[in-house]
């Protein structure tokens, strides 16, 4: 079971009575979803998302349709903001581009150049995120031994998208 607080909707995948398959439930709707293991992304009054494995189900409770989208490789942290997807991967070595999703389209492209990127926010008119690199520190005592390791993400710079009308 997943759950997840998004525009003050609480919204909940919970197992169907009889199947291995998860059903959406929140105070806007209760939706069958054709997946068996799965966590909130994203969920309003008009639409859902669910990321399963490398896959990213896009349910528009408006039209009633289902987008599948596959984002193999493409990272781990996804952020919805106005109608598209964004996701991007944080790690300290990989270096790889953030991506944008339009699930209804069927389109993904990048929205940067390959870096080590992180802390992806979803803004009221499109997401901000952070270009990081990894800095690793040793401590040594007074006698040359090493007594602690540490290392500290730090911001390069901070990005800003904005999704136009």
């Amino acid at each position: 079971m997943s759950n997840d607080r998004f525009n003050g909707v609480q919204s909940h995948l919970v197992k169907r009575e009889g199947s291995r398959k998860l059903d959406m439930d929140n105070e806007f709707y209760h939706a069958e979803t054709s997946v068996s293991t799965g966590i909130i992304v994203y969920a309003d009054a008009e639409c859902f998302i669910i990321r399963s494995g490398n896959k990213l189900h896009t349910y528009d409770i408006t039209k009633m349709e289902h987008y599948i989208s596959d984002i193999t490789d493409m990272g781990d942290e996804i952020t919805y903001s106005c109608g598209m997807v964004f996701i991007g991967n944080r790690s300290n070595t990989f270096r790889m581009p953030v991506y944008c999703i339009m699930p209804e389209l069927g389109l993904t492209y990048p929205v940067c150049e390959k870096g080590i990127y992180g802390d992806i926010r979803r803004q009221e008119d499109g997401i901000s995120f952070n270009s990081i690199h990894n800095v690793e520190n040793t401590m040594v005592g007074a006698g040359g031994e090493v007594f602690l390791t540490y290392s500290l993400h730090t911001v390069d710079k901070v990005y800003r998208l904005t999704v136009e009308s």
